[in-house]
Order: C-alpha cells, then sequence, then structure tokens
C-alpha cells in the first residue's frame, strides 16, 4: 500500500532524528518490512520494521483507507477518533456506511482514487 501515511515511533532509525517524524509508505518488502519516504526531507529510509511504525490518521473529514478485515482496501473519510477507546469513526466512500474500527487498523489515505 503506497499510499498510506504512517509515524515513525522507533529511537532507533536514524539515532533517534526521525521520531515521531510521519512518513509515505513507498514500497512494501516483506509482511515485516517497508519502505518509506519521509514527508519533511523526502528522505527514503529502507527496510522500516513494521514494529518501528504506527498508522497515522488525518484531521476529521480527511481521507482514510482500512488495512485489515472484511472491509480491507476500501476508502472512507473520518468522522472522529477516540484515542481512549483507540477507535475511528468512518464514512465510507463505496456504500456511505458508517463504521467504527480500530484505529490501527485504519490509516491517512494520500493516494489519487
Amino acid at each position: 500500500m503506497g499510499c498510506i501515511r504512517v509515524r515513525i515511533v522507533s529511537w532507533s532509525l536514524r539515532s533517534g532524528r526521525l521520531y515521531l517524524k510521519k512518513a509515505r509508505v513507498a514500497d512494501v518488502i516483506s509482511p515485516d518490512s517497508c519502505d518509506v519516504v519521509m514527508d519533511e526531507s523526502g528522505d527514503l529510509v529502507q527496510e522500516v520494521r513494521q514494529d518501528q511504525l504506527e498508522t497515522a490518521l488525518p484531521k476529521r473529514g480527511g481521507r482514510v483507507v482500512v488495512l485489515g478485515g472484511k472491509h480491507r482496501g476500501l476508502i472512507g473519510k473520518l468522522l472522529e477518533r477516540d484515542s481512549e477507546k483507540e477507535v475511528a469513526l468512518l464514512h465510507m466512500e463505496d456504500d456511505f456506511d458508517v463504521l467504527t474500527l480500530n484505529i490501527d487498523d485504519v490509516a491517512e489515505f494520500i493516494g489519487d482514487n
């Protein structure tokens, strides 16, 4: 999924300089790692492990993509998020359903379609 935004949550990447910085997934290398392009600098960071990343969510009204489950790959808009309950309320573009999903199963969609 090259159209999602993630956040670096590891101090070990580039001596901590990337900690909490946002990036775009450029290429999925394996089920556990990917290459990312940093938003601020445009630098390519290769072979970032999944445990070094977390999904990033847009502001309310922003586009999101579902990353897992039966709705995987579907696009919607973020209506709201509840960080304490770790859920996101989404309005889906394809059928206009409103879904409540775990925030780990949703990421900001930065693609065209």
